[in-house]
């Protein structure tokens, strides 16, 4: 179980407890927050205030061999043999690796059409992305994934590893997009333009108000600031909570605003 207490992140103050097995996604708009939260979480860089089962997590050998951490953007693996991968991984760094499962992963992704082999494999984004995320569910760890599928369109390619992180559960994913990880996460945690939001039903609707002649006026005058994700780059809406009162819906609705109702997982459509 890891616990994040007061942890102070840029405008955020962030405070959450993840549970083990759990598939917990975290969303921002801001690439390089959400790299400098996971390298946190991770325990590669400094801080007090997240801990793995009561114990400081940065810097920590107990937890190093309990966890992994990628960036799946990033090229760490230039061979398909899974017995090399697993006698490196046990010699250097004690891990258990399941070599049969990523065989299976290979042949089913097809990776191989996604490289090129001359002494070792050059493999395309989306090869090399395959072989992280596979490689990475074949160890038997909490697994701690940085944009896992931005280079994935195939559809039958990330729904297959939805698949496997159902199974293989205990993954911390930084989303580089939320729309491909509907049906794999337990709890999302978004950092929006305020706030830090947590959603343990991925069900939950939002609400955004669009159609009105100065969205920040109207933010201001209504004291919507307690429940406000974001405001759109390119029009001018913004997303809410479903928390109105009758009265701010009222006068929301004597503004002429549009209110739509949208699943958390499709806000992005709306950004």
């Amino acid at each position: 179980m890891i616990e994040i207490k007061n942890l102070k992140l840029h405008q955020y103050t962030i405070n959450t407890t993840i549970k083990e097995n759990q598939n917990v996604g975290i969303y921002s708009r801001q690439d390089q927050l959400l790299k400098e939260l996971l390298l946190i979480v991770a325990g590669i860089n400094p801080s007090k205030n997240c801990f793995y089962y009561q114990k400081p997590l940065f810097d920590d050998e107990t937890y190093f061999k309990e966890r992994i951490y990628m960036d799946c953007e990033k090229e760490y693996i230039n061979t398909l043999k899974a017995n090399r991968i697993e006698e490196v991984l046990a010699l250097k760094y004690h891990k258990v690796f399941h070599q049969e499962q990523f065989k299976k992963y290979v042949k089913d992704l097809r990776i191989r059409c996604e490289g090129t082999y001359q002494d070792e494999y050059k493999f395309t984004k989306v090869g090399n992305q395959l072989v992280n995320l596979c490689f990475g569910l074949c160890i038997f760890s909490l697994r701690l994934f940085y944009h896992p599928f931005s280079f994935l369109q195939d559809r039958k390619q990330y729904e297959y590893l939805k698949n496997e992180m159902r199974i293989n559960r205990g993954n911390i994913l930084a989303l580089e997009s939320l729309q491909k990880y509907q049906g794999v996460l337990d709890t999302l945690i978004i950092l929006s333009n305020q706030q830090v939001y947590e959603f343990h039903d991925l069900n939950t609707r939002l609400l955004v108000v669009k159609g009105l002649i100065d969205s920040e006026f109207v933010i201001d005058d209504l004291e919507l600031k307690n429940i406000l994700l974001f405001k759109s780059i390119h029009q001018d809406a913004f997303i809410i909570r479903d928390e109105l009162t009758k009265e701010k819906r009222k006068k929301l609705h004597q503004m002429k605003a549009e209110i739509l109702s949208i699943p958390v997982l499709k806000l992005e459509e709306y950004l």
